[in-house]
C-alpha cells in the first residue's frame, strides 16, 4: 500500500497490512486482503450475481430458520492478514462461486481457521456436513444462467 507523507513523497508500506489497516480504509470501494496484501475488488459480473442468488434462494428455501445466511459484501476475517469478502456465508462455512467454471469452493471452520474442503461442478451434488439441508447440484444453479439476456 501506497499513501502520501506529504503532496509529492508517497510512503512505500514495507510491512503487510492488517486487519486493522484494512477497517480503517475510507474511499469506498471493496477490497480483499490476502496474505497482507490490499486486492481491489471489482463489482461481481451479471452472472456472478445471478448464481449467487439462485443459490441463496436455494438455501433460505431449505435452511432458513435454522442458519443465518450472510452475502456479500461482508468481511470474513481469516487472520489479521487475511479478510475475504465471500459470495455466501452460513456460519461455519462460506462459499465462492465461479460462473465460468461453473464451480462452487466450499470452505469450513476448523479450530478458528477457514480450510477450502471441497470444490464442486457440474451433476456433483453440493452437500454440507454442517448444513444437512443443503442439497443441489452446480449443473441446477447454472441452469439459471441459460436465459439471460447477456
Amino acid at each position: 500500500m501506497t499513501s502520501k507523507k506529504s503532496d509529492d513523497e508517497p510512503i512505500i508500506r514495507e510491512q503487510p497490512m492488517t486487519y486493522h489497516d484494512y477497517a480503517a480504509l475510507d474511499d469506498d470501494n471493496r477490497y480483499e486482503l490476502v496474505d497482507g496484501v490490499l486486492e481491489l475488488l471489482t463489482a461481481p459480473a451479471v452472472p456472478h450475481q445471478v448464481l449467487s442468488f439462485q443459490l441463496q434462494r436455494r438455501i433460505a428455501d431449505t435452511c432458513e430458520n435454522e442458519y443465518l445466511i450472510l452475502h456479500s459484501p461482508i468481511d470474513v476475517i481469516l487472520s489479521p492478514t487475511d479478510v475475504r469478502q465471500p459470495d455466501l456465508v452460513l456460519i461455519p462455512e462460506y462459499w465462492i462461486v465461479d460462473p465460468g467454471n461453473g464451480t462452487l469452493e466450499q470452505y469450513e471452520r476448523f479450530e478458528g481457521m477457514y480450510e477450502l474442503t471441497d470444490i464442486y461442478e457440474g451433476e456433483e451434488r453440493v452437500r454440507s456436513n454442517r448444513i444437512p439441508y443443503v442439497s443441489f447440484t452446480m449443473e441446477e444453479i447454472m441452469a439459471s444462467l441459460r436465459d439471460l439476456p447477456i
